[in-house]
Protein backbone atom coordinates (compact mmCIF):
# COMPACT_ATOMS: atom_id res chain seq x y z
CA UNK A 1 0.00 0.00 0.00
CA UNK A 2 2.92 2.40 0.86
CA UNK A 3 4.83 1.79 -2.48
CA UNK A 4 0.94 2.24 -4.40
CA UNK A 5 0.46 5.89 -2.84
CA UNK A 6 4.12 6.67 -3.07
CA UNK A 7 3.83 6.12 -6.61
CA UNK A 8 0.82 7.82 -7.18
CA UNK A 9 2.59 10.83 -5.32
CA UNK A 10 4.97 11.02 -7.70
CA UNK A 11 3.15 10.61 -10.74
CA UNK A 12 0.75 13.77 -9.30
CA UNK A 13 4.13 15.28 -8.93
CA UNK A 14 5.38 14.83 -12.59
CA UNK A 15 2.16 16.14 -14.41
CA UNK A 16 2.21 19.05 -12.55
CA UNK A 17 5.64 20.19 -12.98
CA UNK A 18 5.19 19.26 -16.49
CA UNK A 19 2.10 21.45 -16.89
CA UNK A 20 3.43 24.50 -15.14
CA UNK A 21 6.97 24.07 -16.57
CA UNK A 22 6.26 27.33 -18.79
CA UNK A 23 3.92 29.33 -16.49
CA UNK A 24 5.14 32.74 -17.69
CA UNK A 25 4.46 32.78 -20.89
CA UNK A 26 2.50 35.74 -21.47
CA UNK A 27 -1.24 35.35 -22.98
CA UNK A 28 -0.37 38.35 -24.76
CA UNK A 29 2.53 37.02 -26.47
CA UNK A 30 1.69 33.26 -26.66
CA UNK A 31 -1.17 31.22 -27.65
CA UNK A 32 -1.97 27.53 -26.72
CA UNK A 33 1.20 26.00 -28.28
CA UNK A 34 3.02 28.80 -29.73
CA UNK A 35 5.83 28.78 -27.25
CA UNK A 36 9.07 26.40 -26.38
CA UNK A 37 12.49 26.21 -24.95
CA UNK A 38 14.75 27.77 -28.15
CA UNK A 39 17.38 25.80 -29.03
CA UNK A 40 21.25 26.87 -29.45
CA UNK A 41 21.62 29.12 -32.06
CA UNK A 42 17.98 29.88 -32.34
CA UNK A 43 18.64 33.45 -30.61
CA UNK A 44 21.63 35.51 -30.87
CA UNK A 45 22.86 38.75 -28.84
CA UNK A 46 23.17 41.41 -31.26
CA UNK A 47 24.43 44.73 -30.64
CA UNK A 48 20.58 45.94 -30.67
CA UNK A 49 19.09 43.51 -28.74
CA UNK A 50 18.57 39.66 -29.55
CA UNK A 51 18.64 38.26 -33.15
CA UNK A 52 16.49 35.31 -34.41
CA UNK A 53 17.60 34.34 -37.93
CA UNK A 54 15.03 31.41 -38.96
CA UNK A 55 12.66 34.53 -39.13
CA UNK A 56 14.81 37.61 -39.55
CA UNK A 57 13.49 39.25 -36.63
CA UNK A 58 15.79 41.71 -34.46
CA UNK A 59 13.96 42.15 -30.71
CA UNK A 60 15.62 45.30 -29.17
CA UNK A 61 16.18 45.49 -25.82
CA UNK A 62 13.29 46.67 -25.18
CA UNK A 63 10.87 44.56 -26.57
CA UNK A 64 12.07 40.88 -25.07
CA UNK A 65 10.63 39.27 -21.85
CA UNK A 66 12.55 38.07 -19.27
CA UNK A 67 12.59 34.09 -18.45
CA UNK A 68 12.53 33.73 -14.83
CA UNK A 69 13.95 30.02 -15.47
CA UNK A 70 16.79 31.17 -17.13
CA UNK A 71 16.86 29.62 -20.11
CA UNK A 72 15.69 31.03 -24.01
CA UNK A 73 12.00 30.59 -25.29
CA UNK A 74 10.55 31.21 -28.74
CA UNK A 75 7.12 32.17 -29.89
CA UNK A 76 6.75 31.36 -33.34
CA UNK A 77 3.15 31.44 -35.25
CA UNK A 78 2.45 30.69 -39.16
CA UNK A 79 0.06 33.61 -40.14
CA UNK A 80 -3.47 32.72 -41.82
CA UNK A 81 -2.07 33.34 -45.06
CA UNK A 82 -1.67 32.32 -48.55
CA UNK A 83 1.80 31.76 -48.08
CA UNK A 84 2.91 29.46 -44.70
CA UNK A 85 5.97 31.86 -43.49
CA UNK A 86 7.11 31.44 -39.99
CA UNK A 87 7.01 34.26 -37.99
CA UNK A 88 8.20 34.85 -34.56
CA UNK A 89 6.20 36.90 -32.27
CA UNK A 90 8.11 37.52 -28.83
CA UNK A 91 11.19 35.70 -27.21
CA UNK A 92 11.68 35.25 -23.71
CA UNK A 93 15.78 35.77 -22.50
CA UNK A 94 17.77 35.08 -19.24
CA UNK A 95 17.91 37.70 -17.10
CA UNK A 96 21.28 39.98 -17.81
CA UNK A 97 24.32 38.39 -15.71
CA UNK A 98 23.10 35.59 -15.63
Amino acid sequence: MTNLMLVSLWIMLFSFTQANAHWFYSAACCGEEDCRPAEPGEILEHLNGWYVPETDTLFTWGRVNEAPDGQFHICEYYPKSDKPILKTRCIYVPPMGS
